[in-house]
């Protein structure tokens, strides 16, 4: 059983009208549990600890959903990613 991490970044400039759900990855994610694996999902903001969480959660395998306004925060992210470990990094959005 893998750890997957899916990860939803948020833009501060959106983040006062973020929904809270990002329901592509909830369908990924959905399919990944049917399948056994172990999945967490994390929204990544400039101003957002939840790196801390992601840290403890060590995943196998990292998905980030993204698109264009998103891609200097996901810059950030992928520094953090790799810098504590290397695991593939899948983007799509």
């Amino acid at each position: 059983m893998s750890r997957i991490a899916l990860v939803n970044i948020v833009p501060k400039a959106d983040a006062a009208n973020y929904l809270g759900f990002n329901h592509g990855l909830g369908s990924i994610s959905a399919v990944l549990k049917q399948k056994g694996h172990r999945v967490e999902m994390f929204v990544v903001s400039s101003n957002n600890s939840s790196l801390a969480l992601f840290d403890e959660f060590q995943p196998h395998l990292v998905y980030v959903y993204l698109t264009t306004n998103q891609y200097s925060l996901f810059v950030s992210l992928l520094d953090r990613i790799s810098n504590s470990g290397f695991r593939p990094v899948f983007v799509g959005g």
